[in-house]
């Protein structure tokens, strides 16, 4: 067995929150930052010079504020918010063909900054006592940039935009049960070194789109009929544009389409993913 194979990895974090409110409303401020660290050596078929190393540190930051207002006079209980949410994420990656931890050669290695800010109107209204809605829009840029370090070719600037619009329609409770329905469209965000993959590879043409669009919609049913116990039904429809997956095995990265199926949650607001 090879006995230099193994992983070193870290990870640490700070965050913090500020909410105050007031007779208009209230506001919410989140800050945060995280480090990760990953140094692995791995030697699946235990060959003298077979074995090999990936590395990946980044750290993430981010800021999220947000604004509400109570509407009077428009229903029951009625809020407007208005948000903004910063992320950015400064990722060095390196994949090496090594020998007892010492490397031999560079199969690819990059210099990854993602950056994104999104920004978001969400409305809450309770109608009557059995009618409420949920509907919302936010609209998402992002940047991403690689410095390819092995692979000079693969050094770009590319930038992307989506919006996405959302609604929840609610009923009830009646009897300790509501049904709802929820529509909208978010999005996911594809590897960045996909989506500046240089000509070397696999031409301009055969890079990832930065941010691809799904759609859904879900129908179901809340209760808590029976005491002590919450149940829900739901029959949820989910269509991803594509999803691309990044081989991080091989210097040049090859994609593929796969099927997708997922929860289409009824929460409103959707949160940006690390970068993958």
């Amino acid at each position: 067995m090879d006995a230099s194979s193994g992983p070193t990895a870290s990870r640490y974090s700070l965050s913090g929150e500020r909410r105050q409110s007031d007779a208009a409303g209230s506001v919410k401020a989140q800050a945060y930052v995280i480090q990760n660290y990953l140094d692995l050596y791995s030697n699946f078929s235990y060959v003298a010079n077979e074995q090999f190393n990936q590395h990946d540190s980044r750290v993430t930051s981010g800021l999220n504020l947000s604004r509400s207002w109570n509407i009077a006079g428009l229903s029951r209980e009625a809020v407007n918010t208005l948000g903004v949410q910063i992320q950015n994420d400064n990722v060095f990656n390196g994949l090496h063909t090594t020998e007892r931890r010492v490397r031999i050669a560079t199969t690819r290695s990059d210099h990854i900054t993602q950056s994104s800010i999104g920004v978001y109107a969400e409305n809450h209204v309770h109608w009557n006592d059995w009618l409420r809605t949920v509907s919302g829009v936010r609209g998402d840029f992002f940047r991403f940039k690689n410095l390819g370090l092995s692979y000079a070719v693969n050094t770009d600037t590319i930038s992307d935009f989506i919006a996405s619009p959302k609604l929840n329609v609610v009923f009830g409770p009646w009897y300790s049960t509501e049904y709802y329905y929820s529509v909208g469209s978010g999005f996911h965000s594809n590897d960045a070194r996909g989506v500046t993959a240089g000509k070397g590879f696999m031409g301009a043409s055969g890079r990832s789109q930065g941010l691809v669009r799904s759609f859904g919609h879900e129908i179901g049913i809340r209760t808590g009929i029976i005491n002590g116990l919450q149940s829900s039904l739901a029959l949820f429809q989910l269509d991803n544009a594509s999803e691309i997956v990044y081989v991080g095995d091989e210097a040049p990265p090859r994609t593929r389409i796969v099927a997708v199926v997922a929860w289409v949650g009824s929460s409103i607001i959707t949160t940006k993913r690390p970068t993958g």
